[in-house]
């Protein structure tokens, strides 16, 4: 687990993300005064299928494929 993105840059990727951008800068804020920043090595499972769960992951940077059973459904990309 790495913390090394400043406040500022967090808050523009939430305000750009259709979830969060319906927020103001100052419930970003408390938003952030709990959350983490994670980084996960490539292959990593960050989402269990038939488990709940209630963690919500934006992408700051990377990719992320969601496979169900074999095959891929979707591809997310953040430079």
């Amino acid at each position: 687990m790495a913390t090394d993105y400043p406040p500022e840059k967090i808050i523009s990727v939430l305000k750009k993300s259709r979830l969060f951008s319906q927020f103001d800068e100052t419930q970003l804020i408390q938003l952030m005064a709990f959350a983490t920043v994670e980084r996960f090595e490539k292959n990593t499972k960050i989402i269990h299928e038939n488990k709940p769960n209630q963690t919500i992951y934006t992408l700051l940077k990377g990719s992320v494929d969601i496979f169900v059973g074999d095959e891929l459904i979707l591809k997310l990309r953040r430079k």
